[in-house]
């Protein structure tokens, strides 16, 4: 394992037990519509460590992997979940590209009506 990676994951660890310790000091800045008990439950969970240490891997690299949410009307970009339509109701799992302005990794999946 080289020296960046192991970097990665011993500084992922560090934060994710900062934002263990200072949890109710995040919920009330970036989740005040979010039950607190739901939201500590999360993270609680193996699902959020895993979770958070992925995309940590995702952003240290430089340039950093890129997420689109919401994809434009490019059908290269993404395919509809479950049936076909014009609206995009939801993203189901965001584009995955190798960084802003790369390569597609993972084509986006969306529910539309």
């Amino acid at each position: 394992m080289d020296i960046r990676k192991m970097a990665a994951e011993s500084t992922s660890d560090q934060l994710l037990e900062s934002i263990r310790k200072s949890k109710k000091e995040i919920i009330a800045a970036y989740f005040k519509t979010m039950d607190k008990k739901i939201f500590e439950t999360i993270m609680s969970t193996s699902f959020f460590n895993k979770c958070f240490k992925l995309c940590w891997k995702m952003v240290i690299p430089d340039p950093p992997m890129f997420l689109v949410i919401r994809p434009q009307k490019d059908k290269n970009v993404f395919r509809e979940y479950t049936s076909s339509g014009t609206k995009v109701v939801f993203t189901v799992w965001p584009a995955l590209y190798l960084h802003k302005n790369g390569a597609l990794l993972v084509i986006s999946v969306v529910k539309v009506k």
